[in-house]
């Protein structure tokens, strides 16, 4: 087990910041927390990987979950439900002589269903910001050093 140190200011603010972003985005919680802008992404990056940093939020998101009694099967049924009603087709109804009638046409909830979708892809890991191309780290560092030798 590591040894616990204490945390700054800054870093006590940004895990706050952190487990509080709806979006869980690590750069826009840095930059709350007070670190600069044009260093937000990099610092929130090494700001997760602080196992003190990742101890507090994993101990935190735990007691949410024992507080609400949310489980993640519940989540993804619940998107679930979300993506196939958001993908039904209704009928669109306009109001003619101060009544609701059918027009005719039909339409689905495009964003309702994308975003079901984005939460139950972000709950199995389907997306990741780091994608590991074979070969793609020796490609581009071919690159920098051809530029280099311009």
């Amino acid at each position: 087990m590591p040894k616990e140190r204490k945390l700054t200011l800054k870093q006590e603010r940004f895990w706050q910041e952190y487990i509080n972003d709806p979006e869980g985005n690590g750069s826009k919680a840095a930059i709350r927390a007070g670190y600069s802008k044009k260093t937000a992404g990099a610092a929130a990056s090494r700001l997760l990987k602080n196992v003190n940093i990742q101890q507090i939020i994993k101990k935190f998101r735990k007691e949410a979950r024992e507080r609400t009694e949310v489980t993640l099967d519940e989540i993804i049924n619940n998107a679930r439900e979300v993506f196939k009603r958001c993908m039904n087709q209704v009928p669109v109804m306009i109001r003619q002589d101060g009544e609701w009638v059918g027009s005719g046409e039909y339409k689905f909830d495009s964003a309702g269903a994308n975003k079901a979708n984005e939460i139950l892809g972000k709950t199995i890991g389907a997306f990741t910001d780091n994608v590991n191309i074979p070969g793609m780290v020796d490609f581009l560092g071919a690159i920098k050093k051809a530029n280099e030798s311009k």
